[in-house]
């Protein structure tokens, strides 16, 4: 049991050729396959016959068997994969039944290779009943069996036959025998017990996966290359070792955060293969990230990528080898830009905010050495990386990127900020979120300084280059580099609250809520502004509002900045439909007080905002026009700031 991929006939030709068994332990469940699982089974493996007939190396895989030896060397107790084994030997038992003088099944000979352990009945059964081929002579009744294991057991014949019985279906022998492979795990010397890694083989068992068919190739042939004329000892314990790294590194990625940080770094609509789903198999993920790094044009993604290795160094004895390193390579690479705060950070803010989208940068206008231009993708990420002497080099060419991105067009970003009557709620969502997560990444990278007012810029000593960042504690979750979950929130109301998701018209509800949004305020705009939107409410005539006298109270709104950029936030959308357009005294009682629960994520520059107002003393309950001012300078000034680093 030296190979790792094994077909069906070699599995239990070496298992009978030698006299010995597979024992299905004590601690395992009892057999659960059904009708539906013996049908998807074989109607996978005709698909397979049909699609690949002019491929005779091609094989279909049925995930693994993890075994152990037994210390009198009979056989191995079956660890993990007792329900393939079983339902195999089910097959082989209906196959040599129907066509018994076919020699490819004359390896199926020992009615004792398969053998339960403590469910004597079950073993004796199939070796009985199955094996002889009794089972198959009448009709097969599931509901006759006396056992849990023996009903599943009828069940699965009774599929089998029901399959072959109807119209079209037919499998080839050889189909079975020798294209329908197994991964065997045969922990020749277990640093565990066999109930161990029992218990971690099935505590999350997944469905069969390309990445196993990788992981197969890795593990069989990078160690023969490596140790190439080496003990076959040394080549089993090279292989026991990057079978326990592909495993840790499967534990990292499927981590949520992880899972979700680098899914953006994929194209869109691409990758998805139905024999990869990362969901299931999270290292898949890293697989299709070295798919982009080291694919050509005429390469599809698929098993057919990796099992010849990569050829890197034009020696064709080591390209599986090549493979190996390599993708450790890049596994560790990607998890430094995950744990280290600044990589993270800037790299999540490109990526999720501009990915696809193209760049141009010249020495007179960005700071940068030579003309550059590009596309936002992982690729471009990854040799930027490459290319880089220092942390700090790649640092400052990716923030060179993002502040051609933000700068790109006709749009002067700082300046556009600063109008407050300029609309951007409604106009331009991407670039609210835009510049809404950059200041959530100034602040947790350590560039954040508070600007509100002139005099703040004047005495406030402002970070100048890439070295002046200093992380902070607080991350951003992976999910919130984007609009997650969350809607623009009117800081002030724009318009009283909704019943039952519906827009108010009534006039009278206008009138009072425009009184108590303004109250009695000392601001001479804020006066002026509700002096003018109760003149077009009491000018109109009727009850209830029409279209386009609430675009009339819209347009006067956006004149004092209502709709401009200092006066959104970004919040869960659970908080917004909640509470989205109560006074600005119930929404900063509640968000204040849902943060100290921990209930909802409330983002970093969002309760800097409200922290900022609560020292606001004098005013406190109410957001006014000189707050929308100074929220929009505030962000302003940040960004300048950011946009004038230096490396």
């Amino acid at each position: 049991m030296d190979d790792l991929l094994k077909s069906v006939k070699t599995v239990f030709s070496e298992a009978i050729n030698h006299g010995k068994q597979f024992i299905v332990p004590s601690y395992q469940r009892g057999y659960k396959w059904n009708r539906e699982n013996v049908f998807k089974l074989l109607d996978d493996l005709k698909s397979f016959e049909k699609s690949n007939m002019d491929k005779p190396n091609s094989f279909y895989c049925i995930q693994n068997i993890t075994i152990v030896p037994l210390e009198d060397k009979s056989g191995w107790n079956v660890v993990d994969g007792q329900q393939r084994l079983t339902t195999i030997y089910i097959l082989l038992s209906y196959l040599r039944k129907f066509n018994y003088s076919d020699t490819n099944l004359a390896f199926f000979s020992n009615p004792d290779s398969l053998k339960y352990n403590v469910r004597e009945e079950t073993g004796k059964y199939l070796k009985e009943n199955v094996f002889t081929g009794i089972v198959w002579d009448s009709e097969i009744l599931p509901d006759s069996a006396k056992l849990k294991d023996q009903w599943y057991i009828l069940d699965v014949a009774k599929g089998i036959k029901d399959w072959f019985d109807l119209k079209g279906n037919s499998l080839q022998i050889k189909t079975f025998t020798d294209r329908l492979m197994l991964i065997v795990n045969n922990m020749e010397t277990p640093s565990v017990s066999e109930e161990e890694i029992f218990a971690g083989l099935n505590g999350g068992k997944v469905d069969l996966d390309g990445a196993d068919l990788v992981r197969a190739v890795l593990i069989t042939r990078s160690a023969k290359e490596k140790y190439y004329g080496s003990s076959s000892e040394k080549v089993k314990e090279f292989r026991m070792r990057i079978a326990l790294e592909l495993d840790e590194m499967n534990l990292w990625w499927a981590q949520k955060e992880q899972k979700t940080y680098f899914e953006q770094f994929l194209p869109e609509n691409k990758l998805k293969v139905s024999n990869f789903k990362h969901a299931s198999y999270p290292i898949g993920l890293l697989y299709k990230l070295y798919y982009l790094l080291y694919s050509n044009a005429e390469e599809s993604f698929g098993i057919e990528f990796f099992e010849n290795g990569r050829d890197f160094n034009l020696k064709s004895d080591d390209d599986h080898w090549e493979l190996y390193e390599t993708l450790i390579h890049l596994h560790q690479t990607l998890q430094m830009w995950f744990t280290d705060p600044l990589l993270y950070h800037w790299i999540g803010y490109i990526i999720f905010r501009f990915k696809g989208e193209t760049f141009e940068m010249t020495p007179d206008e960005n700071n940068v050495e030579k003309e550059e231009k590009g596309t936002v993708n992982f690729k471009m990420i990854w040799q930027l990386w490459e290319s880089s002497k220092t942390k700090n080099a790649f640092l400052y060419r990716i923030i060179s990127i993002i502040q051609a991105l933000l700068s790109k067009g006709d749009r002067v970003l700082v300046e556009d900020i600063k109008d407050v009557k300029k609309q951007w709620y409604g106009m331009d969502s991407t670039g609210i979120t835009n510049v809404l997560v950059l200041m959530d990444v100034i602040i947790v990278t350590g560039l954040y300084r508070e600007m509100w007012k002139d005099q703040d810029v004047l005495k406030t000593k402002l970070p100048k280059s890439i070295a002046d960042m200093k992380p902070s504690k607080t991350r951003l979750p992976s999910d919130y580099f984007t609009k997650s979950k969350e809607n623009f929130e009117h800081i002030r109301s724009c318009a009283p609250n909704e019943a039952e998701g519906k827009e108010v018209r009534d006039k009278h509800e206008w009138i009072l809520f425009i009184k108590m949004v303004y109250g009695d305020s000392i601001e001479e705009s804020e006066t002026q502004l509700k002096k003018a939107l109760i003149e077009i409410l009491e000018s109109y005539p009727n009850e209830e509002l029409d279209d386009t006298t609430i675009k009339k109270l819209n347009l006067k709104m956006n004149e004092f900045g209502q709709h401009s950029i200092g006066n959104m936030a970004l919040l869960d959308e659970h908080v917004n439909k909640s509470y989205g357009n109560d006074p600005f005294q119930k929404k900063i009682q509640r968000i204040f007080s849902e943060f100290m629960k921990n209930e909802w994520y409330i983002r970093p520059y969002t309760m800097t905002v409200f922290e900022y107002k609560i020292k606001d003393v004098d005013r406190v309950w109410r957001w006014t026009q000189q707050n929308i001012k100074d929220n929009a300078f505030n962000i302003a000034n940040n960004i300048e700031i950011f946009l004038n680093l230096k490396q």
